[in-house]
């Protein structure tokens, strides 16, 4: 293991010794600081001219950069392209996946402390490790202790992961509720044909929500009885509009068609 952790850290200390040290002056993120091994190498003209390390005072280059040897600003979508996807690309074999885990949480852990907003794709970095190796306690852990936090993209990375492992849809809809995305929630259920529990859903968080749309859901699922109650219930509370017209046709047509199925099935049984 000490071999692996030499060789992994070997590995990223390479990677960041040959990353362009140019930064991106057009990437909208902040800025974290990282130290070179030399400060001979360090172009200070290529750092920005105001770089926020706490939020709280802001630094400028002249007064506080410069006295600072062998430093450089990096942007969090440098060290995603130029060093996680790097070291994602090589083979599984070469790596310690625990040691790779353990560096992208302690940087998520450093930039928030520094009360920078952790981007996205991070986050989804994280989870494709865990999820690579197999590790859904280790992500159930973070997830519960919010070392990765709730967003919308980070959610629907969750309800990517429902066929492989079959929580993540449920930890997705959590999230999910915890971020008041309701629409987002109904569109999931509508979407795994839950026709019922999203109507539930709309009902009992007052989500404003299409009648449309779950009426077309309600059509595609080919059930006359689930058609009626998403029917019945837009009826009441007068929401049909104009546009749902031709779906309360074709529904209409539906439920008549199954009735006479039943009807003949029944004549059949007395015969």
């Amino acid at each position: 293991n000490n071999n692996n952790n030499n060789s992994n850290s070997s590995l990223i200390n390479n990677i960041l010794s040959n990353m362009n040290r140019r930064a991106s002056r057009d990437a909208e993120t902040d800025w974290t600081l990282l130290d070179y091994a030399t400060s001979d190498n360090v172009d200070h003209d290529e750092i920005p001219q105001q770089v926020n390390l706490s939020h709280t005072q802001p630094y400028t280059h002249q007064s506080h950069l410069i006295g600072l040897e062998g430093v450089v600003a990096i942007a969090q979508t440098d060290m995603y392209q130029h060093v996680f996807v790097a070291v994602e690309e090589r083979d599984p074999h070469d790596l310690d996946i625990k040691y790779i885990i353990s560096v992208i949480t302690e940087y998520i852990r450093s930039l928030n402390f520094h009360h920078i907003n952790v981007k996205h794709f991070l986050y989804e970095t994280l989870i494709d490790f865990l999820v690579r190796n197999n590790r859904w306690y280790q992500l159930h852990q973070f997830l519960q202790y919010h070392v990765v936090s709730d967003s919308t993209h980070v959610a629907c990375r969750l309800l990517s992961l429902e066929g492989t492992y079959p929580p993540a849809y449920q930890l997705a809809l959590d999230m999910m509720k915890r971020l008041s995305t309701h629409d987002q929630i109904v569109e999931v259920l509508l979407s795994k044909k839950l026709i019922l529990s999203a109507l539930r859903f709309i009902k009992s968080h007052k989500v404003k929500f299409s009648p449309k749309r779950v009426l077309e859901a309600a059509l595609q699922t080919g059930d006359s009885t689930i058609f009626f109650h998403v029917y019945h219930y837009y009826e009441v509370r007068k929401e049909l509009t104009e546009d749902c017209e031709q779906c309360c046709r074709a529904g209409k047509d539906m439920f008549a068609m199954h009735s006479q199925v039943k009807k003949r099935s029944a004549t059949g049984t007395n015969l």
